[in-house]
């Protein structure tokens, strides 16, 4: 039991749950336009204040690549959500401008503070303002996945068996881990101040493909048209 309490933390679970039944359910997704991307653009602002703002009480240093790729991944989302709804070019330059200033300000505080913070919140607080849009990156990583093990799509297994395998072998081999990195691995590290060493990441990646097959495979069919 404590070897799997080290690999695997209450978030890996509250993901699975998310990929295994919520995000089936829900049926609208994130980049569809409607309320959910409305919710992605809020989630979005959230996790870049959580990115500005240090947990109460973490004093070690914060890595500039998990700075990086974690507003990278945020700022290219928030953009499409804009793009979803429709929003007027003005709006979409200020997703440019906005970022640029601020990573100013991210960098100019990393490098003087030795990768803290000048301002800090609660824990609790700092993570809820976080969590909301690492979710919306879940539900992208099991639609992603979906896509991939949808029998219609080339190379699927319509292809045959060695479509099948060049399949596998190139989704589950570069395709997800990179994708898995992108939206998991950088924005846990930025989000949770108690985010292990890198030898958990494969478990729990296996984890979270198994999830999101189950929930694609599975449990989506049943909400389907």
């Amino acid at each position: 039991m404590g070897a799997i309490r080290r690999l695997f933390a209450l978030e890996d679970l509250v993901w699975a749950v998310w990929l295994m039944v919520l995000a089936p359910a829900k049926g609208e997704m994130f980049l569809g336009g409607g309320r959910a991307t409305i919710f992605l653009l809020l989630a979005g602002g959230g996790f870049w204040l959580a990115a500005l703002i240090g947990e109460r009480g973490d004093t070690r240093p914060r890595e500039g690549w998990v700075l990086f790729l974690s507003l990278a991944i945020c700022t290219i989302m928030i953009d499409v959500g804009l793009q979803q709804v429709g929003a007027v070019f003005p709006w979409r330059q200020v997703n440019t401008v906005v970022p640029v200033l601020l990573g100013i300000v991210l960098a100019v505080q990393h490098r003087r503070t030795g990768g803290g913070t000048w301002l800090t919140l609660p824990r609790g607080l700092r993570r809820g303002l976080g969590w909301p849009f690492i979710m919306v990156l879940a539900d992208n990583f099991g639609g992603l996945l979906g896509a991939m093990v949808d029998p219609s799509q080339p190379g699927g297994p319509d292809e045959g068996l060695g479509g099948r395998l060049f399949m596998l072998a190139f989704s589950f081999g570069l395709v997800m881990p990179m994708l898995y990195t992108f939206t998991v691995v950088a924005p846990r590290l930025l989000l949770f101040a108690e985010s292990p060493s890198s030898g958990v990441w494969l478990p729990r990646y296996l984890w979270a493909i198994a999830s999101a097959w189950f929930g694609a495979v599975i449990v989506g069919p049943l909400f389907g048209d």
